[in-house]
């Protein structure tokens, strides 16, 4: 089943949802991970199905073609997106990957890069037309992040501990429709990855760092377990 970072049968993935700070801002900043049953997120078309870390929709911008005409140039330069690899080095080497649930998660996504089971691709939006940023298939034990979100290591990395939490979730306690626990579980493993990164490291889009921010303060006021709850207040009853 595939879960978008969040829906009931099975289907694990990122979306925006309110977050502690809808409270100075109405506006929806948190990317949140849903578990969805086939029926709510139906797979990809063929053609808009995601590839095998191709980054084919992370285009080069134009300063590429400047300096090409302009050996001379010395504007910026595109850079190559990150790799899956260099996520999980970074989630290795972080505070967060030192710890047993790091430790375990790190080999878990070592062994689906390995796999080829991490795809960069363009996810669809939800059923309320919010974003989704990432998605983990419990039935293939694929984990697709949006190519939006896969543009920096910070970003990529953030987005694979949600995911890969997921899966160890299934893994030590059996696959089913998402519970809070879980759900918390993932959000918890997230902003303690996040919250131990350098300025340098975390992501750089600045909509995705607030949001994670605010996931990391609502957690630090032991508010992010009833967040979860409200944010998905349809699934959980």
């Amino acid at each position: 089943m595939v879960r978008p970072s969040v829906r009931p049968r099975r289907s694990r993935a990122f979306r925006p949802a309110e977050t502690a700070l809808s409270l100075l801002e109405p506006r929806k900043l948190m990317a949140t991970l849903a578990t969805a049953s086939p029926h709510a997120a139906p797979a990809l078309p063929q053609d808009q199905q995601a590839q095998p870390i191709q980054h084919e929709a992370l285009l080069l911008d134009s300063t590429a073609t400047a300096q090409e005409a302009d050996p001379g140039y010395s504007g910026p330069v595109a850079t190559a997106p990150p790799t899956p690899k260099q996520a999980i080095d970074l989630i290795e080497n972080s505070p967060w990957g030192k710890t047993p649930p790091g430790q375990k998660i790190v080999k878990l996504l070592r062994d689906d890069d390995a796999g080829g089971k991490i795809k960069i691709g363009k996810l669809d939006p939800d059923p309320n037309g919010d974003p989704v940023h990432g998605q983990y298939d419990d039935e293939t034990g694929f984990i697709t992040i949006d190519s939006p979100v896969a543009g920096d290591v910070g970003s990529l990395a953030t987005a694979l501990v949600h995911e890969g939490s997921h899966q160890q979730w299934d893994k030590d306690n059996g696959a089913g429709p998402t519970t809070l626990d879980e759900e918390y579980d993932a959000f918890k493993n997230q902003v303690l990855f996040f919250g131990g990164l350098t300025p340098d490291q975390k992501p750089k889009d600045p909509d995705f760092r607030e949001e994670n921010q605010g996931l990391l303060d609502s957690y630090k006021n032991g508010d992010l377990r009833g967040l979860v709850q409200k944010v998905y207040k349809d699934r959980f009853k």
